[in-house]
């Protein structure tokens, strides 16, 4: 897997959209490659 980015690039929201099932991660910069993510929830 390709680095995303720099150290600077994180996580800036994420927000869910319930009926579609899905889910979309807003980053504080650009990733500098396709990167792959994984939802955890612990609730």
């Amino acid at each position: 897997m390709d680095n995303p980015g720099s150290t600077a690039t994180a996580v800036n929201r994420v927000t869910v959209h319930p009926n579609a099932d899905t889910f979309t991660i807003y980053l504080t910069g650009t990733a500098a490659a396709a990167t792959r993510v994984a939802w955890f929830v612990i609730s």
